[in-house]
């Protein structure tokens, strides 16, 4: 099993932002409105607590208390300096890279199984976040689960997983 130690201080913080940049990419992308929003960042947390306790040691050091604040920091520093009105292109632009980037680490210094898991865990952090309530609906009526814009992002994201999986093998 890989450990923090496996990895260096870059690869380790592109392995542990990533999941971040997902949630925040697909909760950014959707028209929620605040409570839809509110309800996507629990969805996100939630997925975050229930694998903190995973059987991957690797997602466990990940989603570790202490870098799940290391992860919020540096993203926040980060986004400091992006126009608002940008920030949600932005945030999806970063997330698929990270994706990409995270899945190449994985794959050659990571053991057996875990890009394969790690990947496991984005793409259901992903879809959980765009699942976490109704884009466009009035009180509570009508709307779709998932909006044209959650999906766009979806597709973003996915691409991402899977050129990272295929430049990884090549």
């Amino acid at each position: 099993m890989s450990t923090k130690a496996t990895f260096t201080l870059e690869e380790w913080q592109i392995l542990r932002d990533a999941p971040h940049m997902v949630g925040m990419s697909v909760a950014m992308a959707g028209a929620s409105g605040l409570f839809g929003t509110i309800s996507e960042m629990f969805a996100a947390g939630k997925m975050i607590a229930d694998t903190a306790s995973s059987d991957s040691e690797l997602l466990r050091a990940i989603l570790d208390r202490d870098e799940l604040k290391a992860s919020q920091d540096n993203l926040r520093a980060a986004a400091k300096s992006q126009e608002t009105s940008k920030l949600p292109e932005w945030v999806l632009a970063e997330a698929a890279v990270h994706c990409r980037q995270a899945v190449d680490i994985l794959t050659k210094k990571g053991a057996h199984g875990e890009s394969e898991t790690y990947v496991k865990f984005l793409t259901g952090m992903a879809n959980h976040v765009a699942e976490a309530s109704t884009e466009g609906s009035f009180l509570g009526f009508g709307g779709e689960r998932v909006s044209a814009k959650e999906r766009e992002a979806l597709a973003v994201i996915n691409a991402a997983l899977n050129e990272g999986n295929a430049s990884a093998t090549a």
